[in-house]
Parts: structure tokens; C-alpha cells; sequence
């Protein structure tokens, strides 16, 4: 009872306890008596095997004459034999940077770029820099650099810079309603059971028709058209849309063959081809959008168009409805007419002749200054990468390709694309940079429609088919193992 307590807690005891389990002789084994232990310690992350021959690249060293010729050649390079495995083979190396590296022979040279740029793709820059710390060659930089820009999966990983070539104008006819430009626009919230709207804008007057829409099968659609536009205006002579399935489908393109309109297509993921309709759409949805306080759009629709066909345009000065009817539109809230006006057919046929010959059609007006970018080697190319405007993964290449080039152009390139020949916006491609000294392969488009067959396995032979399944008495399905059925009785 008289025994005083430790000065340590019940867990320093305990710690103690296992502490004084260790010994205290500490004593130092050098590395190489102890190699093992010494190379497990040593740090790698900054060396990178790459995964090269040297004893194959020395003998071929001796057989090249160029790199012979360095030895006695007056250069700035400190060129010394330099031993790099147990059995003292040499390597001719550079080593006037204080690291040894090695000349490489030229059948050799492709091999090292591929090793290095092959880790991460550096650029053309970063490629040059890890290549010539580790390597050395007579024209070292210009294969690099030539060997770096050419690489497809660089190119179609990495954005560089996005081509945007510049505005193109668009002919007006000199006739009315000769030319429609036609869209779609929806799903919308349902209002009146309608979920769509087919809009179609005159590319002369401006003069646009909306059709709203409970469903957008092709049926649907052309009738709209036949009933808002060729009823009304007569049959046009060419007709501009997307290729959304409405439009492309064979019942679309026999009512333009019997109506005899001919339909142009914009190119996919091109909305500046079909920009008359598309800015329509931005000042309707804007309109529909400010003057609704409920999901009722069908009922604001007939008011919105009035007021979009009375606004003044710009470019035009004058509205639609005066370039159509030769007189403004009445609107709610204006001024009765003058009742002294005298009005008659003779007078109003004459006038409208008279404003119709004055007329003189007049192009859209470019707002802004865009600056436009067009690779220079672009126009010449033989193969181009196609940019995926589509819905992408994060880790998806932002490019397709390269795909062979079969007519350039201006605006358009017309490619192969699996043998089927494609009108692609110049906007969506890049210049190939190919090799012609390394093989490669052109890019087949994602297939469509149902997936190939899977081809059968084959079938068992007889004696290892399995029996038809049995039951017992209790409902239970009876299932043999296969291995079994090797086993008869």
C-alpha cells in the first residue's frame, strides 16, 4: 500500500512496453552489400523506360556511315563511347549537355518518337524538348516536328483553332414567294393539343406563315405546307430546309417532285444555311415568351404573328405585310381610316403593278463584323477532320476522321465517308496532316440502324446436348450439369 504509482498512464506503459521490444543497435549497410534493399528504395517516377533496344541500336550504330561520321566531324556535339550494361557494350553518345545521348541511327528515328510522344501526345514544342534531352540526330527538330503536327490521334484530340469561314450572301429572287425557307420548332409545352410549330419564312418579302403542329410525321408536315403556303402564295420554286427526317423522307420529296419545287438541304450542324428562318424563330419565341402569363401559346400565337407582320424591318423599310398587300396592316388601338378616301379596283390594281415593278429585291443586311479563320492549307487539303457537333463524352475526340476529300469548295467539301460521298460545312473541318511514309487508316462513319448479327456458337454434339428439361413430381425443374451428361448408365 506504501508502493508509490508509475508516473505514466496505463497506454504510455503499454507503449513503453512495445518500444523497449526493438533493439537500439542501429548500424549502417552500405548499398552494394545490400542491393536488393537499395533499389526497392530508390525513387522511379522520374525515369521512364522506353522500352528500346540498345544493344540492337549499338550494332546498328557501327553500320551507319552518318553516325560514324560524327566521330572525327567538327561539330559542337562531344561525341564519346559510353558503356551502358554489364557485358561493356558502348553507345556512341552526345555528351556535351552533361547527359549522355545517344546517336541514333536512322532506322531508329521513328522508333524514339514513338516511345516519347507516345506517353502523353505533347505538342509540337514539348515533343522537340523531350526528344532532344534524351536523343540527338542530324535534323532532329525538323523530323520531329514534321513527325509531331502529323500525328491523328493528336489532331483529332486537341482543338487548336476552330475554322469560321465568312458570311456568304444569299441570292434573293426577284420574285415573290419564289423561294420559302421552311423549319420546325418544338417539342413546346402542350397548348390546344399542339406540341409544334412549322414555321416558313418568304425570302423575298420576309413574310412568314406558323402552322402550329400536334405531331411532326411527314404526313403531317406537308400537309401543313400545302395548306398554309401553296394555297395561298401558289407553288415556289425552290424551297430551303434542314435534314431533319420530315424533311428528308420520301413523301416529302415526291410532293416536291409533283409540285415541282426544288428543295435545297443544309448541311448538318450548319443553322447559318437556314439563318431566315432561325432569327424568325429568335423574335417569336422572345414575343411568345414576354406576352404569356400562362402555357396557352396556341392562343397568343395568331396576335404575335400580327404584330411580327406589321414590324418594320430594317434592311427592307417596310414591313412584310406591306411588301405583300401594298398597304400596312390595321392593329388594335389604331385610328379609324379616312372615310373621304376614295377607293376603287382600277385605281388599287394599278398601284399595286406600280409598287410591284418598283420593287427591288434587297438582301439581308450582316450585323457585326465576325472574324472569319480559314486554314491556309485548308483549301488544298486531301483529307480533313470533321468536328462532332453532337452530344459527346467527356473523353470522346472532339474530331472525326481523317476522311478523304472529293470536291473542295468554299463553303461546302464534299467527302467520303464510307464510300458514300457527304456535303460537310468547311466550318466542321480541319486539314489532315497525314505521314505518307507511315501507313494509316481512314475513318469509317458510326454505324446506323440495327447492330450486326452475333455470330452462333457452334452446336454441341449429340452426346453432349443436354436432355429436354424434366420436372419432378413437386413442379421442380431438374437441370443435369454438363458434365455429367459425359456419364451414361
Amino acid at each position: 500500500m506504501a508502493k508509490s504509482s508509475e508516473p505514466w498512464s496505463g497506454r504510455q506503459q503499454r507503449q513503453l512496453s512495445a518500444i523497449s521490444e526493438f533493439t537500439t543497435d542501429i548500424q549502417h549497410v552500405a548499398g552494394k552489400d545490400n542491393f536488393v534493399a537499395d533499389c526497392l528504395s530508390r525513387a522511379v517516377a522520374g525515369s521512364v523506360h522506353l522500352g528500346l533496344d540498345y544493344a540492337t541500336m549499338a550494332v546498328d550504330q557501327n553500320a551507319d556511315a552518318e553516325v560514324q561520321a560524327y566521330r572525327t566531324a567538327p561539330t559542337a556535339l562531344l561525341m564519346e563511347d559510353v558503356i551502358f550494361d554489364t557485358a561493356n557494350a558502348t553507345l556512341l553518345c552526345d555528351v556535351s549537355t552533361g547527359q549522355p545521348r545517344p546517336m541514333v541511327p536512322a532506322g531508329w528515328r521513328r522508333k524514339v518518337f514513338d516511345a516519347i510522344h507516345g506517353l502523353s501526345h505533347p505538342g509540337v514544342k514539348a515533343s522537340t524538348k523531350l526528344v532532344g534531352a534524351k536523343f540527338v540526330w542530324p535534323g532532329l527538330r525538323r523530323d520531329v516536328r514534321a513527325w509531331a503536327a502529323a500525328c491523328v490521334a493528336c489532331q483529332r484530340a486537341k482543338v487548336t483553332r476552330h475554322t469560321k469561314a465568312p458570311l456568304a450572301p444569299f441570292k434573293v429572287p426577284e420574285r415573290r414567294f419564289d423561294h420559302v425557307n421552311v423549319d420546325l420548332v418544338g417539342p413546346l409545352p402542350p397548348s390546344r393539343g399542339y406540341t409544334y410549330l412549322l414555321t416558313m419564312v418568304d425570302r423575298t418579302t420576309r413574310w412568314p406563315e406558323v402552322v402550329p403542329l400536334s405531331s411532326t410525321t411527314s404526313a403531317e408536315v406537308a400537309r401543313a405546307f400545302i395548306m398554309a403556303w401553296v394555297a395561298r402564295f401558289g407553288t415556289p420554286s425552290d424551297l430551303s430546309s434542314d435534314r431533319g427526317p420530315q424533311f428528308t423522307s420520301e413523301l416529302w420529296t415526291a410532293v416536291a417532285e409533283v409540285l415541282g419545287v426544288k428543295v435545297h438541304r443544309t448541311t448538318a450542324y450548319n443553322p447559318q444555311s437556314n439563318g431566315l428562318c432561325e432569327r424568325f424563330h429568335r423574335d417569336m419565341k422572345a414575343a411568345l415568351r414576354a406576352s404569356l402569363t400562362n402555357c396557352d401559346w396556341a392562343d397568343r400565337l395568331p396576335w404575335v404573328m400580327l404584330g411580327l407582320r406589321s414590324a418594320p424591318k430594317e434592311d427592307l423599310q417596310a414591313s412584310s405585310a406591306e411588301l405583300v398587300y401594298g398597304q400596312p396592316l390595321r392593329v388594335p388601338g389604331e385610328f379609324l381610316p379616312d372615310a373621304t378616301a376614295q377607293w376603287s379596283v382600277a385605281s388599287h390594281r394599278a398601284v399595286s403593278r406600280d409598287i410591284a415593278d418598283a420593287f427591288v429585291p434587297i438582301p439581308t443586311t450582316h450585323h457585326g463584323l465576325p472574324q472569319s479563320y480559314v486554314p491556309k492549307d485548308l483549301p488544298s487539303a486531301k483529307y480533313v477532320f470533321i468536328r462532332h457537333d453532337g452530344h459527346r463524352t467527356p473523353l470522346r475526340p472532339p474530331y472525326d476522321g481523317p476522311f478523304r476529300v472529293l470536291v473542295g469548295g468554299s463553303k461546302n467539301f464534299v467527302v467520303d465517308m464510307g464510300g458514300r460521298p457527304e456535303r460537310v460545312a468547311i466550318d466542321r473541318l480541319k486539314p489532315a496532316h497525314v505521314d505518307i511514309g507511315k501507313p494509316f487508316q481512314l475513318a469509317q462513319p458510326p454505324r446506323r440502324g440495327r447492330p450486326p448479327a452475333v455470330a452462333s456458337a457452334p452446336a454441341l454434339p449429340l452426346a453432349l446436348r443436354p436432355s429436354p428439361a424434366k420436372r419432378s413430381r413437386y413442379g421442380r425443374l431438374i437441370r443435369p450439369p454438363l458434365r455429367l451428361l459425359l456419364y451414361t448408365l
